[in-house]
């Protein structure tokens, strides 16, 4: 398959400040159509198995990322200076990415909701770190003119927060995954929320306020915010940790950039030149962003803590929930 044949559907998305045309893979969900807001070339987005193993054939890659759960393999990242990054999902799809992050061939295994999760969560943000984006594992919302990150590893809480602060007023801007430019500029990336079942009474039984319901994605509840946000300069980092004692939130003056580092999204790129590009905006963002902890107690209630970060956003000052 080429851009040539004629015959080729294309539908265009952006995320991450990246605009990306699919060919003959229809509509990605919770992607904002067309490319505007985003600057450079579109990524390219093909089905094309074929072409997968014609341009690895060769390849002498060296792995560079590895997802497990158990014995068992859930994602591997493989990465060829010529060819560029391999990546393999067992049961669901491999994808390979060009080095420069404007091509990307897709070999699905499984359809939806599997495979656009791994082409969403992985791949897209593996695309915008290539393009010159830095990604944090982060959800992240809009209030008013500025943009707000909260950065936790998985099984925090860090969707249910955004979406209750979706719920208060708050635009969603992306949640799992966040992208920052070099302006520290925020860019949207995708509208639905995967939060984690149970929910609270207020989440599961209707479409909330701003979000509408899209129903069970296994363990989780899955809502599409109803007004996404646009990029936005951001204003605040709010660094999410489990605690043992009172759920509260506190500024930190003297921010390392090493808690950022810690924030990142993408292991996959471990070149030179873009972890020096890492560590600068890290640097950059604890000098010029307000960075906070945000210390959460196992089973506080994720809508008075959203309520807390609103405060704290407002007032900047020290909050107890």
């Amino acid at each position: 398959m080429t851009r040539a044949e004629p015959a080729c559907r294309i539908t265009r998305v952006r995320a991450h400040g990246v605009a990306f045309d699919l060919y003959d893979d229809g509509d990605l969900p919770g992607l904002p159509c067309g490319g505007a807001g985003v600057s450079g070339p579109a990524s390219a987005i093909w089905h094309d198995p074929a072409g997968i193993e014609e341009r690895w054939d060769g390849a002498e890659p060296k792995r560079t990322r590895e997802m497990q759960d158990g014995d068992r393999v859930l994602l591997t990242v493989d990465h060829d200076v010529e060819r560029g990054y391999l990546l393999r999902a067992p049961g669901i799809g491999t994808v390979l990415v060009s080095e420069d992050g404007l091509e990307v061939r897709c070999a699905p295994e499984l359809v939806a909701p599997d495979w656009q999760v791994l082409l969403i969560g992985q791949v897209l943000p593996l695309v915008s770190t290539l393009r010159g984006y830095e990604v944090f594992h982060a959800a992240g919302v809009v209030l008013g003119e500025h943009s707000y990150i909260l950065c936790a590893p998985p099984g925090v809480g860090k969707s249910s927060l955004a979406a209750h602060l979706v719920i208060a007023g708050a635009a969603l801007l992306s949640d799992d995954v966040v992208a920052l430019d070099d302006e520290l500029i925020a860019h949207p990336g995708t509208t639905i929320l995967y939060v984690r079942a149970p929910a609270p009474q207020c989440l599961s039984a209707q479409s909330p306020t701003g979000l509408r319901a899209l129903g069970p994605v296994r363990d989780r509840l899955a809502f599409v915010a109803e007004s996404p946000a646009c990029a936005r300069p951001l204003a605040g980092v709010y660094l999410l940790k489990r605690s043992a004692y009172k759920s509260r939130i506190e500024s930190v003056p003297f921010a390392s950039p090493l808690s950022l580092l810690a924030a990142t999204f993408n292991l996959s790129v471990q070149t030179a030149a873009r972890l020096t590009h890492h560590l600068d905006l890290c640097a950059r963002l604890a000098e010029q962003v307000p960075i906070h902890s945000a210390h959460i107690v196992p089973g506080c209630d994720a809508a008075e803590l959203a309520a807390a970060i609103w405060s704290h956003i407002g007032g900047r000052e020290t909050v107890t929930v």
